[in-house]
């Protein structure tokens, strides 16, 4: 499903886009960076970290949430926006479900799909 950005879609991909330039340029990370947003507020921000933790699930999309989860006192973000620099790699819709109900609202700067609505498999609750 590909819709257009609104204004405020636009600064919080700036956002991400933003962790992203500085887990590169700062960092020396490889340069992924997700934030995820519930009621208009910035709740987690997460860059790569899957060199550096040795954690092949450290991605920039699930750090975000881990954050979120940290900052809140839970685990679950239905009411949640996800706004990641890129695309994400194949495998971490999975995780993204794990912590929602209804599917998350996934939006990233991509020319092929800028903004993707990720569905529940039917096999999961």
């Amino acid at each position: 499903m590909t819709s257009q950005l609104d204004a405020q879609d636009e600064l919080f991909l700036a956002r991400a886009i933003e962790i992203s330039r500085h887990a590169l340029e700062d960092e020396g990370k490889t340069p992924f960076g997700a934030i995820v947003v519930i009621s208009g507020e910035i709740v987690g921000e997460g860059t790569s970290s899957v060199i550096e933790l040795r954690d092949p699930t450290a991605y920039a999309e699930v750090m975000a949430l881990r954050h979120a989860g940290s900052n809140l006192g839970r685990h679950l973000f239905e009411d949640a926006v996800m706004y990641a620099s890129s695309e994400p790699c194949p495998h971490v819709p999975h995780g993204l479900l794990l912590g929602t109900h209804p599917p998350p609202d996934l939006r990233s700067q991509q020319p092929r799909r800028s903004h993707l609505r990720l569905r529940r498999p039917p096999v999961l609750p």
